[in-house]
């Protein structure tokens, strides 16, 4: 995943002694934004501190799937998303004239020159 923005980041579940889990909601995509969860477990969690409003790119995480049986006798697959590594960027609260991202730098140079009144010579 190129880039996301945290939407929200839930408490920290202790599962054992040796694991311990935290969901991280990001808004994914560009042109249809979904919210997607991912899960962050162990040293990963203190690695990459994250908060509601950050931006992250280069997400890599594994798919990891398990079957699961209702006391009903329903079968259901149960599928989670597990960060291992990402760049966290600045939040979008924190993002001013001084540091603006390159796309919003580029859109503002095609702006401009959209609404240049010099000719081209050809």
């Amino acid at each position: 995943m190129k880039r996301a923005t945290v939407l929200k980041v839930m408490d920290i579940k202790v599962i054992s002694e040796k694991f311990k889990v935290q969901e991280v909601i990001l808004e994914c995509g560009d042109k249809y934004p979904s919210p997607v969860a991912f899960r962050l477990s162990n040293d990963v969690i203190d690695k990459y501190p994250l908060r509601a409003g950050d931006i992250v790119s280069d997400v890599c995480y594994n798919l990891r799937g398990r079957e699961w049986q209702s006391p009903q006798g329903d079968i259901r697959y149960i599928n989670s998303l597990d960060i291992w590594k990402l760049t966290v960027g600045e939040s979008k609260k924190e993002t001013s004239g001084s540091t603006k991202m390159m796309g919003d730098m580029a859109q503002e140079f095609n702006d401009s020159q959209a609404n240049s009144n010099d000719d081209l010579p050809f």
